[in-house]
């Protein structure tokens, strides 16, 4: 037992029982981890340990080596294992059991292969994402072909453009009702239309339909 004793009081046993605040085996120590972690404090807190845990010093000897009070390094050291008694810091110097590293090492490998199956779906969504680009591409394209659309029109801008309402238009109140009532609201539907199919709308005549063809070349969506 006295054996015992005298090894726990041995450095860095005794600064470990002082940080846990209970009795402890070797064997549950980490030692390189623990040097580590006491150089995550500041010099003058890693000194003060080192000081009292190490040389054996009491307060008032450390006190006089860095020019302060007893007082003063009892408030620096309590403060100092209070940091190191952060579970992040622990973890540090605490060994676990073999059981424990397994328990670790199948949540690791089963995040692992959550990860992978991630990222499989993920390359998949690309996949179709620029498989529908592609296809909204060649879609415009020929939209832009078949309409008479002015193809200097960035792809962006012409977008933008066509989902416009029908509202910025400034329209007249005769054209603008007969195509609210034929359910015409943007421009893109305006744009898809021929001069027949106007001709199709109630009361919409060729003035009105003079006056589309006019505002559709104002804002460059045909020529």
């Amino acid at each position: 037992m006295n054996e015992l004793n005298a090894l726990a009081e041995m450095y860095p046993l005794n600064l470990v029982e002082a940080i846990l605040d209970q009795k402890i085996i070797t064997s549950g120590i980490h030692f390189a981890g623990l040097l580590e972690m006491l150089n995550t404090l500041n010099p003058r807190e890693a000194d003060v340990l080192k000081k009292r845990f190490e040389e054996k010093m009491t307060l008032r000897e450390i006190g006089i080596a860095h020019n302060i009070s007893s007082e003063r390094v009892r408030q620096i050291m309590a403060k100092a294992l209070r940091k190191t008694r952060h579970p992040k810091k622990r973890m540090m110097f605490q060994a676990i059991s073999l059981e424990e590293h397994e328990e670790q090492k199948r949540k690791y490998n089963k995040l692992y292969v959550e990860h992978e199956q991630l990222a499989i779906e993920y390359r998949q969504l690309l996949v179709e994402f620029e498989k529908k680009c592609k296809e909204l591409n060649e879609n415009y394209k020929s939209f832009i072909d078949e309409k008479n659309i002015l193809k200097e029109i960035p792809f962006g801008e012409a977008i933008s453009l066509l989902s416009l309402p029908i509202e910025d238009l400034d329209l007249s109140t005769r054209s603008y009702n007969c195509l609210k009532r034929a359910g015409k609201n943007t421009v893109k539907d305006l744009a898809e239309m021929s001069r027949n199919d106007f001709f199709q709308i109630k009361n919409f005549g060729r003035r009105s339909t003079e006056e589309i063809i006019q505002r559709l070349k104002e804002i460059g969506i045909i020529n």
